[in-house]
């Protein structure tokens, strides 16, 4: 009623111990709130246009950090089945929950925390609390944690992100 709908589709899984949220894709309003799990899979949208259809929700997403670009596997999402060696986002739509779920089960992880474009903080492992409005956490595993506990306080750093099906948005 919110939304003012007609009529609605359950079609996905969620995040049911933890962030309730989908993990399939979430788009609202043009924003991409978070990209489905780092395994992806077919989504059904409705386009700018009104018009349903099936969507491309592959992610095409990079964080910069001291001059080196890295690729991101997912953005706030609850990945089960992410590769090794990868490096995640989130954001403050993401809450509070933990982001330790985003890693997959993987042992060797740590974070970033990045505000107003500077690398402030870096841990061992995932946290969870509240990440501030304009600022993001990035989480690796593998060598992907390396790298981040290579990172140094107030490296400059930039997140970008979007799904590569122009339709999508």
């Amino acid at each position: 009623n919110k939304a003012g709908a007609v009529a609605a589709v359950n079609g996905d899984f969620f995040d049911i111990d933890n962030s309730q949220a989908p993990l399939g894709v979430a788009v609202q309003n043009g924003n991409l709130l978070k990209s489905p799990q780092a395994s992806g899979w077919p989504a059904v949208g409705v386009g700018q246009d009104g018009l349903g259809r099936l969507i491309d929700a592959t992610l095409d997403a990079t964080a910069t950090v001291h001059g080196v670009t890295y690729k991101i596997a997912s953005v706030n999402a609850a990945n089960s089945s992410l590769a090794a060696n990868s490096m995640v986002a989130f954001t403050s739509n993401w809450g509070t929950y933990t982001r330790q779920i985003g890693t997959g089960g993987a042992t060797k992880v740590a974070e970033a925390l990045i505000q107003d474009g500077k690398v402030v903080s870096v841990t061992d492992g995932a946290g969870t609390g509240a990440i501030p409005e304009g600022a993001f956490v990035l989480v690796g595993t593998g060598t992907q944690a390396d790298a981040i506990k290579a990172f140094q306080a107030d490296d400059k750093a930039t997140l970008s992100y979007a799904l590569k099906d122009d339709v999508a948005k």
